[in-house]
């Protein structure tokens, strides 16, 4: 799958606001997102053939795996999960100034496989996405903010749907949308042509009301380290 992307900070003074601009752009009413992502660190233990120098045990690089889940909320104020999904973004292309552009690969993710990840994999840390999604043609407009549990040392259970107390990672409460557009086969030049255009299209439509644009591409490098 390739994703086409654009994104914006709103300041949290004007969250309300941009969520009113959103509805009224797509004729429709933000649905509540909460997406939790779970960054597993592969287990490497040494060969006890192979000695190996300080030197060269500095230069390997550790393997990481995301695990990301949508989770709904029941009437009662309980969660429901749907299950995990793996999920894997490439750096973002070179040479695209208008907007990102990078291969993403996900798939799910079963129970037996869980299990077999915690023998191979332990865990890193874990971050939940809070807040709203719209939808605009092909364009999936989100405006969400990043939380952190408040006990960050405690591990995650991957099968427990519990909730977790959280808090935000930015104090400042500030926002972000992100606009994306997706096409599942790459190498249909038609589908590719018409996702850019969508997303660039609904950029200009938004365009004074929620500045949306392209980051630096290597802000969004999607190599783990020191987390």
């Amino acid at each position: 799958m390739h994703e086409y992307l654009l994104y914006a900070q709103v300041p949290v003074v004007r969250g309300r606001q941009v969520l009113n601009i959103l509805a009224g752009v797509t004729a429709s009413q933000p649905v509540p997102i909460r997406e939790e992502h779970v960054v597993l660190a592969e287990l490497k233990p040494e060969p006890a053939v192979v000695k190996k120098t300080k030197q060269q045990q500095e230069k390997q690089i550790p393997s990481y795996r995301r695990l990301v889940r949508n989770v709904a909320t029941n009437p009662d104020g309980s969660l429901n999960p749907i299950p995990w999904r793996l999920r894997a973004e490439q750096t973002p292309d070179p040479g695209m100034p208008n907007f990102i552009s990078r291969q993403v690969t996900q798939r799910d993710v079963d129970s037996a496989e869980l299990e077999k990840s915690q023998e191979l994999y332990r865990f890193k840390s874990n971050y939940t996405l809070l807040g709203h999604r719209f939808v605009y043609g092909n364009v999936i407009v989100r405006i969400v903010r990043i939380h952190i549990p408040v006990d960050n040392t405690k591990e995650i259970d991957i099968f427990s749907s519990d909730d977790q107390d959280l808090r935000l990672l930015d104090p400042s409460g500030n926002w972000l949308v992100e606009a994306i557009t997706r096409v599942e086969d790459p190498s249909n030049s038609e589908l590719t042509d018409k996702a850019k255009k969508d997303l660039l299209a609904f950029q200009t439509l938004v365009e004074g009301a929620v500045d949306i644009y392209t980051p630096d591409r290597f802000a969004l490098d999607t190599r783990i380290r020191n987390v």
